[in-house]
């Protein structure tokens, strides 16, 4: 019997609504753990050093992007940090239960971790929202609260978050969400005002480094900016050119 507080992990099914698609998926985690029992030496104590070669196995036999590869290492470091023991996780995953299903709503790469580390258990509590829109804004809160969230990603989670509500982001509700300058709030609001899909499918590619970088790229047409993708033209705090289907 579990202890309150806990649900069973194979009771629990991926979020739906993450803000951009997760290279680094449930299928692939427990087909690494399987193939390189990355399992047994988190188990046996073992950090994201000793795991090295395995790491480099997997990015040269899958050649995974640079944003998968980061991915991966946040998920086997957050395991590693565990110790392979769900009892020392700190703060709780939260999921939706519609029943059948229990959807995680609130800690997907705490998630991900537990399955690595072949845990039967995580921490976790029901949440229930109003609206579509509440979860949404909910979830991009809890995430914007992380020290280690990417430019990247806070920038996938405000449009995200404006697409589902269809309500455009106002500097001030970006400066609050975000604890950002108005001067990057700015910014982000502009990145957010681009009419063409291509400056986002480009950020969730990892194509730049920054709010820096994607901002200016936002002042670029969209002629411009797909001269941009094709490698004709540069940006300073470009990432290198990564192959996107356009």
């Amino acid at each position: 019997m579990l202890m309150d507080g806990y649900i069973q992990i194979d009771a629990l099914t991926p979020s739906t609504q993450n803000p951009r698609k997760m290279v680094i998926t449930k299928e692939i985690i427990e087909r690494y753990r399987n193939t390189y029992g990355i399992c047994r030496k988190i188990l046996a104590g073992d950090k994201v050093d000793v795991l090295e070669p395995i790491i480099s196995a997997i990015r040269t036999k899958d050649k995974l992007s640079k944003g998968a590869e980061a991915e991966l290492r946040y998920i086997i470091n957050f395991a590693c940090s565990l110790n392979g023991k769900p009892e020392n996780l700190l703060n709780p995953i939260r999921y939706i239960n519609h029943g059948t299903v229990k959807e995680v709503s609130i800690g997907s790469n705490r998630y991900l971790a537990h399955l690595l580390m072949g845990a039967d258990k995580i921490k976790a509590e029901p949440i229930v929202y109003d609206s579509i829109e509440d979860r949404i804004s909910a979830e991009l809160d809890e995430n914007l609260q992380r020290n280690d969230l990417s430019q990247i990603d806070m920038m996938l989670g405000l449009k995200h978050l404006q697409d589902v509500t269809k309500n455009s982001l106002t500097v001030t509700d970006i400066m609050i969400k975000t604890n950002r300058s108005r001067g990057t709030a700015n910014q982000l609001q502009q990145i957010l005002k681009y009419p063409s899909p291509l400056l986002f499918q480009m950020v969730a590619d990892r194509y730049f480094k920054s709010i820096n970088a994607a901002a200016k790229a936002s002042k670029l047409s969209h002629d411009e900016l797909k001269s941009l993708y094709d490698g004709t033209v540069s940006l300073p705090d470009s990432a290198p050119k990564t192959v996107i289907k356009v």
